[in-house]
């Protein structure tokens, strides 16, 4: 598969995730994980979504979860990839309301963009 087009990727993290991962959302007491894009964010490494994901910790450990979100060219042990690509209850992401993984764009095309970082 070729790398996945950031941008793309970014924009989907946003459109899928964003709603709660963000300072206002319903899960920020839980991670302060941001997967929304500020229209004034324009550089992808300055974006505050690559800055608390990439190489941050996962703030849940244990043997189900990974120890980082995302992980430089390693998607099955980034936490954000992991979690899209289940839907085993404890796990799952979103946690509710889907019972089929997005295998179509969504997490391919994030297992590729993680692949290329």
């Amino acid at each position: 598969m070729p790398a996945a087009d950031g941008g793309i990727v970014r924009e989907a993290l946003h459109a899928n995730c964003g709603n709660c991962h963000n300072s206002h959302g319903t899960s920020w007491p839980d991670t302060d994980l941001t997967l929304r894009l500020s229209v004034n964010e324009h550089e992808p490494e300055q974006t505050l979504l690559y800055r608390s994901a990439v190489g941050v910790d996962m703030q849940k450990q244990g043997p189900m979860f990974p120890a980082k979100r995302i992980v430089r060219g390693q998607p099955l042990q980034s936490g954000v990839y992991v979690r899209m690509a289940t839907r085993e209850q404890k796990l799952q992401m979103p946690p509710f309301a889907t019972k089929q993984v997005d295998g179509q764009v969504g997490v391919p095309e994030v297992m590729a963009w993680i692949e290329s970082l």
